[in-house]
C-alpha cells in the first residue's frame, strides 16, 4: 500500500492525503500560487503529523492557514525560538497548534499538532517567486514530484540526511496523488503572449483576450512545466507595487520597484574567450543512478564535443571519494577527446555519497593555467547538506575561477546550484527528466567563452524626499549580455505620494575595459489604501526576500539579526530566524486523548540524527523543485524507528506543564528503512527501451576534436544518402583531404537546411567547422563557396 500525505509521529501510519488544488497566477516573470491540501483524520486519537517541501530559493514563503473541522487558524511570523515555544506551550494546553519554518534556505517544514480524532484538516501554503526563462525567452513555470533527501558529510548537520553516510543519498520514493487533484494557472497579459506549451503534460490552454487559463489534460505523475512563450522574448520589464497610505507597518507604506534587465551593451558582445580550461565536476553519487546519470551523461558529451580547439580540459566524478579522468587537465585533442567520450558514456553512479567539497578544494588548490582562464561546470542532483561550506568556497576562489552549475533532475537544491552559480561569477541552470537540455547546455559554454559585464552598479534618480534601498545592496554578479538581471528598488518617502512621479534606473558596469550603461525609466504610483490595492504584496514580498537572503549571508552561524526578524515579520516572509505559528483559540475545549508528539529540534540539534527517506505524497509547487514529503518517528518499542524526539502524554494533565518547562522526551536514532514495503524505489532509474539516437546527436557524436568531419557510413545513414552519392556530388576529386573538407561542407550545410529549429545547440560546433575550413587548402579554381552551393543543391 502506497502512504502518502502527513505522517503521524510515533506510528508507523500516515493520514491519506484526500485531495489536492494548486492555483497559479503568472505575470512577467513572476508567480504567485497557493496549494490547498486536505486530509481526515480517522483514527480516535489527537495526532501531531508534519510534512516538508522543497523551496526554491528565489521563492517566498507568504501564507500558512490551517482549517481545522471549519475553523480557520492564519498562522502569523514570529522570531523563532518564540513561535517554538508558543507551539509547545498550546499543544500542552490541548490546543490544536501549527508551526512552520525555513530548513537549510530551502527547505520548508509544517508541524501540525493536536489535529482532534474524527475532524478534517485544510492547509494552504502560499508562495511568491520569480521565474526561470529559458534560452528561446519563453518563462518556465515548475511543480516537480520529489524531495531528495541530502546527503550530510561527516560532522555537519542536516535534517533531510539519510542515515548512513556512505551509502549515497538514499532511495527516492514515490506514492501516487491524492484521488482528488486540480492545477489552474491564470496568466496575465494574453496579447503578449505567443504561446504557452508543457513538455510534460498535456494541457488545456483558453485565451479569452485578458488572460490565459492552463488546466491539465492528463493525470500523470511526473514534473509539471509550463513554458510561456511572449511575442518579444528578453523584453526589459518594470512592475511597481504603491504603497499603502494605511500599512501596518513603515515597510507596507514604502513603494516597491522590480525591474527586469535584459541588456544589450553596445561593442563586441561576439567575442568569445581564445582558449579556456574547462574542469567538468559530475556527481556520481548513488542519488544520480538511472535516469539522473544519463542525463549527466548526455550533457557532457555535449559540452565535451562543443569546446573548441586550443582549450584545456578534465572530467572529475565525485561521491564520498572523487577520482580524475586525467591527473592533470590535458590539451582538447582527437585522442583526449576519445578518451573522454568512451568515459562519458560509461559513467556511473558508483562513488557513494555526495561530497563536493573536497573535489572542488582540490581544483582550487592549483593555480589556472596560464593564458587559459578555468571554468568549472558542477552537475549534480543537489543532495549535500553542507551547502553553505561549499558556496563559501566557491566565493573565496571566484576571481580565479568561474563555476557554472547544471541541477539534474527533479528535488536538486535549487540553493546549491544557484549558490554556486552566483558565488562562482558563472550561471546556473535546471534539466528535469524529459526535456532538451541541449540549448541549455550550450547556453552555458557560450557564457563561459564569453566576456561578462563586471563591477556592475545599479543607481537610481528619484523625485525629492524619497530615499531608495536597492535590493540587492552589495555588489551585483556578473551580467551575460542578453541575460537577465533582477533588481528591487524600495522607495522611502516621508509622506504617501498623492501623484504619479517619474523616476529612472541606471545599471553600468565594464565590458571589456569599456564603460557600458543601460537606462530605463518607471512611474511612481500614488499611494493606495489596503482596501483599493488590487493585487496582493507580490513585489514586496520578493523584495523583502531577496533582502532578507543577503543579510543571512553575512550572518555568523548562530548569529541573529534583529533587522532580519523585524522585516520578515513587517513583509510577512518568513526567514532562518523566524517562523510561522498559528493557534486554534476558538476551540471552546481542550483536545483530548493521547498525543505522541516530538521535540521540534533547531537546526544545531540535527546531528547525530537521521532524517527519514524522501516520501513524495505529492507535490507543491516551487520553481527549482518540491512536493510534500512526510516522516514520522517512533518510540523504541517500535520495530522501526525514524529518528526523531518523541515522548507521550496527556491532554488530559498538561495543565501541569509549563512554557518553559521541558517535556520528557526521549530520542530516538533513524532508520534510513522505508515505511514497511509498499513504496516503489528509485523511480529515476529508467524502464523504458533506450530511444534511438536523433539526427542532430548522431551528427554532434561524428565530429572530431578539429572541427571537421569525415565521409563515413553513419554520416550517410543521417544524410539519408549513401557514401558513393556523397562523394559523387563533389564538384572536385573526392579523396585525401578533400574528401573530409567536403563532408564537413554537406554537414553544414545539413545543419543550416534540415536542423535549423535547432540553431542554438549546433552553433559551436558548426563554428568549429567553419574554423577548420579556412585553414584547409582546396584545389585550384575551388573555394567554401562553390562547394556549400554544390552541397546545398545535393541536399535539396
Amino acid at each position: 500500500m502506497l502512504l502518502e500525505g502527513l505522517f503521524i509521529c510515533g506510528q508507523n501510519e500516515a493520514i491519506p492525503l484526500k485531495s489536492l488544488s494548486v492555483r497559479a497566477f503568472l505575470q512577467g516573470y513572476v508567480v504567485g500560487f497557493r496549494s490547498t491540501l486536505t486530509y481526515d483524520n480517522n483514527t480516535s486519537n489527537p495526532l501531531e503529523v508534519f510534512f516538508r517541501t522543497p523551496v526554491d530559493d528565489s521563492y517566498a514563503v507568504v501564507g500558512l492557514e490551517a482549517c481545522i473541522d471549519g475553523r480557520k487558524i492564519r498562522a502569523e511570523i514570529q522570531e523563532k525560538d518564540k513561535a517554538r515555544e508558543m507551539y509547545q506551550e498550546a499543544i500542552s494546553r490541548g490546543r490544536t497548534a501549527a508551526f512552520g519554518e525555513e530548513k537549510k534556505g530551502d527547505i520548508f517544514s509544517l508541524v501540525l499538532g493536536n489535529l482532534p480524532p474524527g475532524e478534517k484538516a485544510v492547509i494552504q501554503l502560499t508562495m511568491v517567486g520569480e521565474l526561470a526563462v529559458e534560452p528561446d525567452g519563453a518563462v518556465r513555470f515548475v511543480l516537480p514530484t520529489v524531495l531528495k533527501p541530502r546527503y550530510t558529510p561527516p560532522g555537519s548537520t542536516d535534517p533531510l540526511a539519510p542515515e548512513s553516510p556512505t551509502s549515497g543519498s538514499g532511495p527516492v520514493h514515490h506514492a501516487t496523488g491524492p484521488p482528488e487533484y486540480k492545477f489552474d494557472m491564470v496568466i496575465n497579459g494574453a496579447p503578449g503572449i505567443a504561446k504557452v506549451t508543457s513538455p510534460s503534460h498535456e494541457i488545456c490552454v483558453e485565451n479569452n483576450g485578458q488572460n490565459i487559463n492552463v488546466s491539465l489534460a492528463e493525470d500523470k505523475q511526473t514534473d509539471i512545466v509550463i513554458l510561456v512563450q511572449p511575442k518579444e522574448a528578453h523584453k526589459p520589464l518594470v512592475i511597481i507595487e504603491p504603497c499603502l497610505s494605511n500599512g501596518e507597518n513603515d515597510f507596507q507604506k514604502n513603494t516597491v520597484v522590480m525591474v527586469s534587465f535584459f541588456p544589450e551593451f553596445k561593442g563586441d558582445t561576439s567575442c568569445l574567450q581564445a582558449a579556456c580550461e574547462f574542469v567538468f565536476v559530475i556527481d556520481r553519487s548513488g542519488s544520480m543512478r538511472g535516469s539522473y546519470i544519463q542525463d549527466a551523461s548526455q550533457t557532457l558529451l555535449l559540452f565535451l564535443k562543443s569546446i573548441p580547439e586550443g582549450c584545456y580540459f578534465n572530467v572529475i566524478g565525485f561521491g564520498s571519494s572523487y577520482v580524475h579522468l586525467f591527473p592533470e587537465s590535458v590539451a582538447y585533442n582527437q585522442k583526449n577527446l576519445e578518451i573522454a567520450v568512451k568515459h562519458a558514456k560509461n559513467l556511473q553512479a558508483d562513488l557513494g555519497g555526495t561530497e563536493l567539497f573536497d573535489p572542488l578544494k582540490d581544483i582550487f588548490s592549483h593555480a589556472p593555467m596560464k593564458g587559459l582562464p578555468r571554468q568549472v561546470f558542477v552537475l549534480t542532483d543537489g543532495s549535500i547538506g553542507n551547502t553553505e561550506s561549499v558556496i563559501k568556497l566557491v566565493a573565496k576562489n571566484s576571481n580565479d575561477s568561474r563555476c557554472f552549475s547544471f541541477g539534474i533532475g527533479s528535488g536538486a537544491s535549487s540553493t546549491l546550484v544557484k549558490g554556486i552559480a552566483e558565488a562562482g561569477m558563472g550561471a546556473a541552470e535546471f534539466i528535469t527528466s524529459g526535456e532538451r537540455m541541449q540549448a541549455k547546455v550550450i547556453r552555458s559554454l557560450k557564457k563561459a567563452m564569453q566576456p561578462a559585464v563586471t563591477d556592475t552598479k545599479v543607481s537610481y534618480t528619484v523625485p525629492d524626499g524619497v530615499t531608495v534601498t536597492t535590493v540587492p545592496k552589495s555588489s551585483l554578479p556578473a551580467i551575460f549580455i542578453g541575460e537577465r538581471l533582477i533588481v528591487y528598488a524600495i522607495l522611502h518617502q516621508s509622506s504617501p505620494p498623492t501623484e504619479v512621479q517619474e523616476g529612472s534606473i541606471c545599471l553600468s558596469g565594464d565590458l571589456l575595459g569599456a564603460k557600458v550603461e543601460h537606462n530605463m525609466k518607471f512611474q511612481i504610483p500614488a499611494a493606495v489604501t489596503r482596501e483599493h490595492m488590487l493585487q496582493v504584496s507580490t513585489i514586496h514580498h520578493l523584495a523583502a526576500k531577496k533582502l532578507i537572503k543577503e543579510m543571512e549571508l553575512d550572518l555568523e552561524s548562530g548569529q541573529t539579526n534583529s533587522y532580519i526578524i523585524q522585516l520578515s515579520c513587517d513583509a510577512n516572509v518568513i526567514s532562518s530566524q523566524t517562523a510561522f505559528i498559528a493557534i486554534d483559540e476558538e476551540r471552546k475545549e481542550a483536545v483530548k486523548g493521547s498525543l505522541e508528539t516530538w521535540d521540534i529540534p533547531q537546526d544545531d540539534e540535527w546531528c547525530g540524527h537521521s532524517a527519514l527517506p524522501a516520501v513524495a505524497c505529492f507535490s507543491l509547487p516551487s520553481g527549482g523543485g518540491g512536493c510534500v514529503t512526510v516522516g514520522a518517528s517512533a518510540p523504541r518499542s517500535k520495530k522501526k524507528s525514524f529518528g526523531f524526539s518523541i515522548s507521550k502524554m496527556s491532554n488530559r494533565r498538561a495543565n501541569k506543564y509549563s512554557a518553559s518547562a521541558p517535556l520528557d522526551r526521549e530520542r530516538h536514532r533513524a532508520k534510513s528503512a522505508g515505511f514497511g514495503g509498499g513504496f516503489a524505489e528509485d523511480q529515476n532509474i529508467s524502464t523504458k527501451e533506450s530511444t534511438p539516437t536523433s539526427p542532430l546527436t548522431s551528427i554532434i557524436n561524428l565530429q572530431l576534436a578539429s572541427g571537421a568531419w569525415k565521409m563515413s557510413a553513419e554520416m550517410a545513414d543521417v544524410m539519408a544518402k549513401s557514401t558513393a552519392e556523397m562523394k559523387n556530388a563533389c564538384p572536385v576529386r573526392c579523396e585525401g583531404d578533400m574528401e573530409t573538407i567536403w563532408a564537413t561542407v554537406i554537414v553544414l550545410m545539413y545543419l543550416q537546411i534540415r536542423q535549423s529549429n535547432f540553431r542554438d545547440e549546433w552553433e559551436l560546433i558548426a563554428g568549429k567547422a567553419q574554423t577548420w575550413l579556412t585553414k584547409q587548402n582546396l584545389p585550384e579554381g575551388c573555394s567554401i563557396q562553390v562547394l556549400r552551393e554544390k552541397a546545398m543543391a545535393f541536399l535539396s
